[in-house]
């Protein structure tokens, strides 16, 4: 019973809580929206996921449709703080919110690289590549850093 009787006093909350108020009545909760986008990819979104799957790219682990704050990415590196996006002939017309998207995903501490679906269905070995050197660190990170005290040895 959803409150009032001696058992359960209170009301329970409307379906998927404070969250889904804020994404205006929505009530599908993250992981089945993520579910959902995951058994609808694109064609270019499980040919790219079929690369990078199993730790295949610089032994990275991604997850697909990971929700991050308001958005889904499509796919996730956590652990390098890296996300890659595929976009459709859509994001032509929309580049304006990608753009709003990439600052909010930036502000969290991701990097966001993007790809066309054209680019993963013409050239997937070109796509993983930049991926995996998107996963390596650069040469300057890989450098000492200075003395504090500005002094070299």
């Amino acid at each position: 019973m959803n409150g009032g009787d001696a058992n359960f006093p209170f009301p329970l909350p409307p379906a998927g809580g404070a969250a889904a108020q804020r994404r205006g009545g929505d009530t599908a909760r993250p992981t089945e929206r993520a579910r959902q986008l995951r058994n609808t990819a694109t064609l270019s979104e499980k040919r790219l996921w079929m690369a990078l799957k199993s730790r295949k790219v610089a032994g990275a682990k991604f997850s697909r449709q990971i929700p991050i704050g308001p958005y889904f990415a499509d796919f996730v590196c956590r652990s390098l703080r890296l996300i890659v996006e595929i976009d459709g002939p859509s994001h032509d017309l929309t580049w304006q919110k990608d753009e709003v998207r990439t600052a909010y995903l930036n502000a969290q501490g991701y990097r966001v690289i993007r790809f066309s679906n054209e680019e993963v269905r013409t050239n997937l070995d070109g796509v993983v590549a930049a991926i995996a050197d998107a996963l390596n660190p650069t040469p300057l990170a890989l450098q000492a850093a200075p003395p504090t005290s500005g002094r070299g040895k």
